[in-house]
């Protein structure tokens, strides 16, 4: 079975003999009462890499939200919030809602300039997970800074993945320092929150901004006073990655690179179509469920193992997960697989 499921887009997997030991894996307190020198260590490298002055960990997105969109109610005036963001998000944003704080969607920066008030919050995804689309960070930004609000954004999957100068030839840019590097926006009136479990390989999560705003985080959070900080094993995995990232992490997203032109010319060969881009989240195009379904089934039977994203309407897409990690001739077979049940759909 060919595996295309899992968003390790760097194939970085941190197996515990190559992680730095520890001497108990978690401390028995909370965050609120003290943290590891290695958990800032970590963070404040993490912060660097970013651009940021500063940045501090959790052990997820989830917690990440539950406590940043309860708080922001106290320094803004309404939350705006694009209308794609990852369904995390929008748990997080719940609890604002129960506080009493404006939640409004929008589409697009037009639409949001004609209705953003001073003093609120821009909230999105810098890369959309359904249409793999970079968020417009410059403008929102400017937004942001001009109306004294914030821009929230969520780099899950741009960090250790986009970075510095992109070009034709290096689409995904150096460094991996994350998508507002990749487009060039500015940090003020920014934070920046995501899971480090894509690219980077590590489940745990960070908020990174000016040294006020992540101090201000981590005096209101309640899950660092109510909930277990992140585990030692995951520090030492952040360690491993960022080194990683550091050492070899240019030449990790070139071979990504190569593995998904490999994967799109194997289905183009075969007749097969897939939306455009190079992002490591291959998709065909919008399918009716029922088609999407019985094409999913036939490419496990054939041994390659996809996964369904759910679309607008009643449509679905087929994602095909590439990662740095797969094997050449692997990823050739998976595409000549995929293209062929695709052309057979005339998709």
């Amino acid at each position: 079975m060919i595996d295309l499921t899992r968003a390790l887009y760097l194939g970085l997997v941190h197996p515990h003999a190559q992680l730095a030991p520890w001497p108990m894996l978690t401390s028995g307190q909370p965050a609120a009462l003290g943290e590891p020198a290695s958990t800032r260590t970590h963070a404040r490298r993490l912060a660097r890499l970013m651009g940021f002055a500063s940045a501090t960990l959790a052990p997820s997105t989830l917690h990440v939200v539950t406590d940043l969109y309860a708080a922001l109610p106290a320094r803004v005036r309404a939350i705006h919030v694009h209308a794609c963001s990852y369904a995390i998000t929008q748990w997080g944003l719940e609890r604002a809602r129960l506080r009493g704080t404006a939640i409004r969607s929008f589409r697009s920066v037009r639409e949001l300039a004609a209705c953003l008030e001073p003093c609120a919050a821009i909230v999105c995804d810098a890369i959309c997970v359904t249409c793999r689309r970079v968020a417009p960070l410059v403008a929102l930004q400017q937004l942001a800074a001009r109306t004294n609000g914030w821009l929230v954004i969520d780099d899950s999957q741009g960090l250790g993945l986009l970075g510095a100068r992109p070009s034709r030839a290096l689409p995904y840019g150096r460094g991996g320092a994350g998508t507002l590097r990749w487009t060039g926006a500015a940090r003020d009136r920014v934070i920046a929150i995501g899971s480090c479990a894509k690219a980077l390989g590590v489940p745990l999560a960070f908020v990174a901004a000016s040294e006020p705003v992540v101090a201000w985080f981590e005096a209101t959070s309640g899950t660092r006073t109510y909930a277990s900080p992140c585990n030692a094993a995951s520090v030492a995995g952040l360690d491993a990655a960022l080194r990683h990232n550091e050492d070899r992490g240019d030449e990790l997203r070139a071979r990504l690179l190569d593995r998904i032109r490999r994967f799109r010319s194997a289905v183009a060969l075969r007749g097969g179509c897939l939306e455009p881009g190079t992002f490591p989240v291959q998709t065909t195009r919008p399918l009716p469920a029922c088609a999407a379904r019985a094409l999913h089934d036939r490419l496990r039977r054939r041994g390659v193992r996809a996964f369904r994203v759910r679309g607008d309407r009643g449509t679905s897409r087929i994602g095909f997960a590439v990662t740095a990690a797969h094997d050449a001739d692997a990823i050739d077979l998976a595409g000549a697989i995929a293209g062929d049940e695709l052309a057979r759909r005339r998709c």
